[in-house]
């Protein structure tokens, strides 16, 4: 014989149901928040990368009297610091070509470079032999759906972001 005590212990009341699915869509969000802080912090990363990049070709420019620049894969994740015969320059720390690519597995993966506009240079910024640019432009990358571009001033040559 049962007894209706035991009927109603056999189910989950609507109740309990709606918290357990409260409980999961809170996970769920606080998943959602941190994907899209990681596609925010590869895109620091990589926004680091690309301005240091522009600055060392400024620099070695200035320094050695002679054109540099930056040349950039659109559509890909690599760009390389450049001599005036366009072949990738010796990285003082790894004894390398000066090549950052975002293709290779590590914390920057995934990153692109969606956009690159330096008017007739087209995807290489040039730093002539005082550390000026030739033209300015603008650098666009990504990750996920975030992006961010990069912007060059021609008379100044300092780098802004939007």
């Amino acid at each position: 014989m049962s007894t209706r005590t035991d009927k109603q212990q056999r189910g989950f009341t609507l109740l309990e149901l709606l918290v357990v699915v409260m409980i999961l869509a809170l996970f769920a969000s606080v998943a959602g928040v941190t994907a899209s802080d990681t596609s925010a912090m590869r895109l620091d990363g990589a926004e680091l990368q690309v301005r240091d990049g522009l600055e060392l070709a400024q620099a070695m420019a200035l320094a050695n009297r002679r054109m540099f620049g930056v040349a950039f894969e659109v559509g890909g994740g690599r760009f390389a610091i450049v001599g005036a015969d366009g072949n990738p320059i010796v990285d003082p720390l790894t004894q390398r070509d000066y090549i950052v690519d975002y293709d290779r597995p590590g914390p920057l993966s995934g990153v692109l470079i969606r956009g690159v506009n330096f008017g007739a240079t087209r995807n290489t910024v040039v730093f002539d032999a005082q550390g000026v640019p030739i033209t300015g432009g603008t650098v666009t990358i990504s990750h996920d759906k975030l992006s961010r571009t990069l912007m060059l001033d021609a008379g100044t040559g300092r780098i802004g972001g939007s």
